[in-house]
């Protein structure tokens, strides 16, 4: 009884199968018999269903006012598994192929509405809009983004200033390069400047407003020795507040201040270290 029961749904898949091929064969023939698409858009029709999309899915984009490059796109996002209002919002023919695949992989990776939308403009060529997807898709802030969010940039200085928020440098930092007029390998040039690491000592001159200000600035955890370490001093490498390292800098002695990666160093020396 059980194998029958089993026989006889294994027919109506069958004849299900059998009934969607045919309607897809008699829909690729009306497709090439209006004589409305290209060779290119008829091989994006035909992939549609050969990658299991649905008859419905495939019609959405099976239209000759999109070109191959965009059905392309379009057959991408649902075989992604895109929703139809995700693929609705840049399955328009008046949008490049190119900034279609701009949104779709913004969608794919789980940009928010709110982040596709802020880089899916017709002012913004594919490039600038990857360049926005990509500090999206890295974890930037809305803010950040904003900073290079500008057509007037072009893609090299997009990615100089994406880069440089990643690469650790704070808005204050960044906003008086990313400017329009600044050229590539200047914003290059100043990042660099800024990306070495700090380092002053009491040897060359210790510039204490210079030291103040650079502690108020980070965001790494600072860590404090008094005396030389060599000689094993009883305060070696104590984490300190901000306040606290700049309390200690405004005292008379002698300084070494570095940031050596993962945290700041503050050495201070009395007198009876220099004998």
């Amino acid at each position: 009884m059980g194998v029958i029961i089993i026989m006889k749904k294994l027919n109506r898949i069958a004849r299900r199968i059998t009934a969607f091929d045919e309607a897809v064969e008699q829909f690729i023939t009306e497709c090439e018999d209006s004589r409305k698409f290209r060779k290119w858009q008829m091989d994006q029709i035909r992939k549609g269903f050969e990658n299991d999309l649905s008859m419905e899915q495939v019609k959405f984009y099976a239209k000759s006012k999109f070109n191959c490059e965009q059905m392309e796109q379009i057959r991408l996002g649902f075989e992604h598994n895109l929703s139809i209002e995700q693929v609705k919002f840049y399955a328009k023919p008046e949008i490049h192929w190119t900034q279609m695949q701009g949104i779709r992989l913004g969608f794919q990776d789980d940009l928010t509405m709110e982040q596709v939308q802020f880089y899916a403009k017709p002012k913004f060529d594919y490039w600038q809009m990857y360049e926005i997807y990509k500090g999206f898709k890295d974890g930037l802030t809305m803010e950040q983004v904003k900073v290079y969010a500008n057509p007037k940039f072009n893609k090299d200085q997009m990615d100089e200033i994406r880069k440089g928020f990643q690469e650790g440098l704070t808005m204050e930092q960044i906003k008086p390069f990313a400017k329009p007029e600044i050229s590539v390998q200047e914003m290059q040039k100043i990042k660099k400047e800024m990306l070495k690491p700090f380092s002053m000592s009491f040897k060359s001159g210790f510039d204490k407003n210079k030291a103040i200000e650079f502690i108020k600035k980070t965001n790494k955890p600072i860590k404090y020795t008094n005396g030389f370490k060599y000689r094993h001093p009883t305060t070696y490498l104590k984490p300190i507040s901000k306040d606290e390292a700049i309390k200690i800098i405004e005292r008379d002695g002698w300084f070494d201040l570095n940031d050596y990666g993962d945290y700041i160093d503050l050495n201070e020396y009395s007198s009876n270290d220099m004998y």
